[in-house]
């Protein structure tokens, strides 16, 4: 790790930026929270995870998708987590002595910043290139594992060897995270790897405005979506038992990847609202019910199930806003239901 102690790394500057990484600093920028003028690592690798780039897929199959990284920021933003690395910003210089014509005046960057930038230059050097890529990039802010990149690394549940070897290999299969692959779907879109099945025109709507959202922070909201994607997958007719299983999906997936689940939690660290969140899976996996086995029964026995009192829309639309799955999760087991013949089928006691 070279030291910021050590000879100016801009007097042998000359790279230019790739125009991708041109993307790269308006997007940082972007991500700087309001009443701070400095652009720091962790700002930059969330900046590369929304480009069209390998170094992008890297980040994406380790998990450090664009979705996740912006749940780390805000909560980093909004006080409910600190930082445990000062990223330099302490030695921060403005932009525009490093960047020359891609920076401006009005922005800084940190000293962690700009020792990755730095280092990508040089790569870009010494392959003979006058532009240093995404991919230069990359490697730079994974050079320093004291930065505010490498602290985001390991709260998206992954590391700077990973994405490394990812982006050596090429190999932009997700990673193995325990999870079964019917559980994927779900995974994959929590995660912003995938867009999520809209049916009505006021969802494509809302999804296209939530872009880059976590929708894990809002369950309710969320269960609307992957219910209709858990019917397509079945190729069913959509009903309540659909619904169930989104709500025993999302809570596996939530505890599987707990910096979305509990992103926007109480500053003072209690976790109660993050726990309100996924009451209802909770309470399910209390009972002895799990996504795989419901799954199969739905699979099995759908057919056999009858009519619903009222359809999915009609239960969401009672708790729409609401912060937790709790209260639609008891709705649907005090219901006549389709969800609820079918836990009964399965011998749970609703």
């Amino acid at each position: 790790m070279t030291s910021d102690k050590e000879a100016d790394p801009m007097d042998t500057v000359t790279a230019q930026a790739h125009w991708r990484v041109a993307g790269v600093m308006g997007a940082a920028w972007g991500a700087v929270p309001d009443g701070s003028d400095t652009i720091a690592t962790e700002h930059l690798l969330a900046g590369i995870a929304g480009t069209r780039s390998d170094a992008a897929k890297a980040l994406s199959v380790a998990g450090a998708t664009v979705t996740a990284q912006l749940a780390v920021l805000r909560d980093h933003h909004d006080g409910a987590a600190v930082w445990d690395s000062t990223d330099d910003t302490d030695t921060s210089v403005p932009s525009v002595e490093l960047l020359g014509d891609d920076g401006d005046k009005r922005r800084r960057l940190s000293g962690a910043a700009v020792r990755a930038l730095t280092h990508a230059m040089d790569q870009a050097r010494s392959a003979g290139s006058d532009h240093y890529t995404t991919e230069h990039l990359l490697r730079g802010l994974l050079a320093d594992g004291t930065s505010r990149a490498a602290r985001m690394l390991t709260l998206c549940g992954t590391d700077a060897t990973e994405v490394l070897r990812r982006l050596d290999e090429g190999d932009f299969e997700p990673a193995d995270d325990g999870l079964p692959p019917q559980l994927w779907p779900t995974r994959d879109t929590l995660l912003g790897r995938r867009s999520p099945t809209a049916t009505s025109l006021w969802r494509r709507l809302l999804l296209r405005l939530a872009k880059g959202a976590n929708l894990a922070a809002s369950p309710v909201s969320w269960l609307g979506f992957d219910a209709v994607q858990q019917a397509g997958t079945l190729k069913q007719p959509l009903g309540t038992e659909h619904l169930l299983l989104s709500v025993l999906a999302t809570h596996e997936v939530a505890v599987r990847y707990p910096h979305l689940a509990m992103a926007g939690a109480s500053a003072d660290g209690d976790g109660a609202d993050v726990a309100d969140r996924f009451a209802g899976g909770a309470a399910l996996h209390a009972l002895g019910v799990d996504y795989l086995t419901v799954r199969r029964a739905v699979e099995r026995d759908g057919h056999q199930l009858g009519e619903d009192d009222r359809d999915p829309d009609t239960y969401l639309e009672a708790f729409e806003g609401g912060d937790g799955t709790g209260p639609l999760t008891r709705s649907l087991l005090h219901g006549e239901n389709r969800a609820r013949r079918l836990l009964i089928t399965l011998g749970f006691p609703v």
